[in-house]
Parts: structure tokens; C-alpha cells; sequence
């Protein structure tokens, strides 16, 4: 479907627009709420993607073993 060189410029095509749309995103969604709220919720969805993208490729969630260190990393 795709050779490596498109996927590449895919993806860096991809990456500067959800890079550069975050500035405006984050200066409207400021008007809404306070900026703690603000970026717990950015950083909780942005957890959320992570992990459906890593399970999705084959990650495992096994939350009895890693679960000390996602609290102490939450913290």
C-alpha cells in the first residue's frame, strides 16, 4: 500500500498538524475551563490514544504486575 518514504512523509505531514493545530486548540480551550483542568484532561486523552494505539500493535495490559509504577508515574 504504502513504501516507506510515503509513510514517512505521511506521518511527519500528520505529526506538524497536530502540532501546530495544538497552539489555537489550547488558547480556546482556556476560555472554557481553568488551565489545571485544561491539561488533566489534554494529558488523560492523550494516555487514553497511547494506550489503544500500543494494544492495538500488540501491547499487553497487565495492570496486576505494573500497577506500583503506573501510580507512582500518575503522580
Amino acid at each position: 500500500m504504502f513504501n516507506s518514504r510515503r509513510l514517512a512523509i505521511l506521518s511527519f505531514v500528520v505529526l506538524v498538524l497536530f502540532w501546530g493545530s495544538s497552539f489555537p486548540v489550547i488558547k480556546v480551550g482556556l476560555h472554557y475551563s481553568t488551565p489545571l483542568i485544561f491539561a488533566s484532561l489534554r494529558t488523560l486523552l492523550g494516555g487514553l490514544i497511547m494506550a489503544l494505539i500500543a494494544l492495538k500493535w500488540g501491547g499487553r495490559l497487565d495492570i496486576r504486575r505494573t500497577w506500583p509504577m503506573i501510580v507512582i508515574s500518575s503522580l
